[in-house]
């Protein structure tokens, strides 16, 4: 039986980390609806303290053009929470926040950015270790989040003042270093770990002054840009430990990054040198994103020349021309690696600090993204939680040059994975310019909804699913023909009737534990097919709850190596598809006479 490489790995070392406490701070997954309409997405922010309504929590923003939905040019889009719930993966006081989307285009979908699943989302084990550890350690990380190739990560560090920037950036890496240590694992900050039409690695560096983030201070931003312009060969040469020779290979003018020899900029535009956010050139302030920087860059080097560019004023450079790299074009792994080994980590106290898992639905429309943030303090409403941003070039719901996303949270859970105080949060998902992206469906049935709140709608949701191996073939099937035919198998019980029931305890407890209304789950009537119940929800709850069910499934299914497939009709032939049938009443139906 085939499983992912991510079920393989020691779920105690794991839970070593996962046991540490985070202090105040606070980890949101915001999730959204991908352009699919039934995938989800995901990536987790750092909040200060737990949010505890929806109005807390902030918008976000991610580059939809990772997700294929959208070129680099025009990529940034919003996530808007909309929904929180607990965080049953990290648990309290961590979130997950459905959100609604604000998208500038519609494309295919990359799957892995922001990713949730076995076959999606390759060691979050160690992320999570790593998270928690740093956490523990006093290092300022503020949030993390699956990238666009497969097994590609990125973890946040700051804001941090001056020297403390490169300090806490190095300690962040030695803990990435040690956790991977315990799990037999490698983490590479190679530019260019992999030849091909896959996404290089960098160390995107934000950057402003006091004067920046005071009133008016775009002016200066776009000074010390004009600056950066003119020394773009001093700084490629500071920005990788080879003098630019590395990142040759990662700036190629592709996979959202700018030409090694040219400089550009732009607002939201992920393709350029330096990206000023959306929100920067509305709020006439704020900072500007440097994107030249390597991943294995020496954060030291990297601070110390901005400064001498835009505050010591220093001129001159060097001119060279870089050869740019050309390059033609089972299982999960992190389900090997060793639990026990992450439990270590787990384990750590995480002092004051919460992990907030911000959730959202991408660009496809039905896969679900995540990453997580540090918050200073537990969230006990959704209004506490900050809104947060992403990049919708990502996630195929924007252009790379537009792609900033807001990231709204709505509803809020109980995390079952990293559990307390850490939250799962559902979020929104608005575009750069603050409208709504096209799969973002939760604004419009909200609005709908509250015209109708007297009436008191309530629903009740069956969604049925399929379990799949990591290489698509129907958990617990003969691998090379059919089981016997349907008719046993409907809420049956024994090793030959039911195939994969550990995944269905472990999500319905990780759901109870979260906060999720689930009131049921049962057997299907093809093998490896199950469905559990949500509800009964009145009003926007139901979507709310459902999503954030699917994510927990998606979740615990990554943690087996296993596969959950919401596809109709999974397997051709003679086999049931899948549904998800839907109860429903008002309050006038429910009452005496309402037939």
């Amino acid at each position: 039986m085939t499983t992912s490489s991510s079920s393989k790995l020691n779920k105690a070392v794991k839970q070593q980390y996962m046991d540490l406490p985070q202090g105040d701070k606070v980890q949101a997954m915001y999730i959204w609806i991908d352009e699919s309409g039934q995938g989800l997405r995901c990536k987790t922010r750092t909040l200060d303290s737990e949010p505890k309504t929806i109005d807390e929590l902030p918008e976000w923003n991610c580059a939809f053009s990772n997700m294929n939905q959208a070129g680099p040019s025009n990529s940034d889009m919003y996530l808007t929470p909309k929904a929180m719930f607990r965080d049953p993966f990290r648990k309290d006081p961590n979130k997950l926040i459905l959100c609604e989307v604000l998208k500038y285009n519609r494309k295919p979908a990359g799957p892995y950015y922001c990713g949730v699943g076995a076959d999606t989302a390759y060691g979050r084990d160690i992320v999570e270790a790593h998270y928690r550890a740093c956490l523990y350690a006093g290092v300022m990380i503020c949030g993390t989040n699956a990238e666009c190739m497969p097994a590609q990560w990125e973890f946040q560090v700051g804001p941090c003042e001056g020297i403390t920037m490169g300090d806490q950036l190095w300690i962040s890496r030695f803990i990435l270093h040690r956790v991977c240590e315990d799990f037999g694992v490698v983490a590479s900050f190679d530019p260019k770990p992999i030849p091909g039409n896959w996404s290089g690695a960098g160390c995107h560096t934000n950057f402003s002054t006091k004067i920046m983030r005071e009133e008016g201070g775009l002016r200066y931003i776009e000074e010390a840009v004009e600056r950066l312009s003119k020394r773009h060969h001093y700084h490629i040469r500071a920005y990788d430990p080879k003098g630019g020779l590395d990142n040759a290979r990662r700036l190629t003018g592709h996979l959202n990054t700018s030409n090694i020899n040219n400089f550009s900029a732009g607002v939201a535009n992920r393709g350029a040198s330096i990206r000023i956010p959306h929100a920067v050139g509305q709020e006439n302030r704020g900072y500007f994103e440097d994107r030249r920087p390597s991943a294995n860059c020496d954060p030291y080097a990297v601070t110390e020349v901005l400064i001498r560019t835009c505050l010591l004023n220093e001129e001159g450079e060097e001119t060279k021309e870089f050869l740019i790299a050309t390059v033609k074009m089972d299982t999960s792994c992190s389900s090997k690696l060793t639990k026990s080994v992450k439990q270590q980590y787990m384990d750590l106290p995480q002092g004051d600090k919460v992990q907030a898992m911000y959730i959202w639905i991408d660009g496809s429309g039905e896969g679900l993204r995540c990453k997580t943030r540090t918050l200073d303090s537990e969230p006990k409403t959704i209004e506490e939680l900050p809104e947060w941003n992403f990049d919708g070039s990502s996630t195929s719901q924007a252009e790379g040059s537009n792609s900033d996303m807001f990231l709204i949270p709505k509803a809020m859970f109980r995390d079952p994975f990293r559990k307390d105080p850490n939250k799962l949060v559902l979020c929104e998902v608005l575009k750069y310019n603050r409208k709504t992206a096209e799969t973002n469906h939760r604004q419009m049935c909200e609005k709908i909804m509250s015209m109708v709140k007297n009436q008191h709608p309530w629903f009740g949701m069956e969604q049925e699913y399929t379990l799949l191996a990591i290489d698509g073939h129907p958990f617990g099937w003969p691998s090379n023909g059919f089981p016997g035919p349907q008719g046993p198998y409907y809420c049956g019980v024994g090793a030959d009737k039911a195939y994969g029931r550990d995944i269905v305890e472990a999500h319905y407890r990780a759901c109870l534990y979260a906060g999720v209304m689930i009131c049921g789950s049962n057997a299907e009537v093809m093998p490896a097919q199950w469905e559990f119940q949500v509800g009964p929800c009145e009003g926007i709850a139901m979507g709310d709850h459902l999503w954030i069910a699917r994510f927990i499934l998606h979740r615990v299914c990554e943690d087996f190596g296993v596969v959950a497939s919401f596809d109709p009709k999974p397997i051709p032939g003679n086999w049931n598809g899948a549904g998800c049938h839907t109860n429903f009443s008002t309050k006038n139906m429910r009452e005496e006479e309402g037939l």
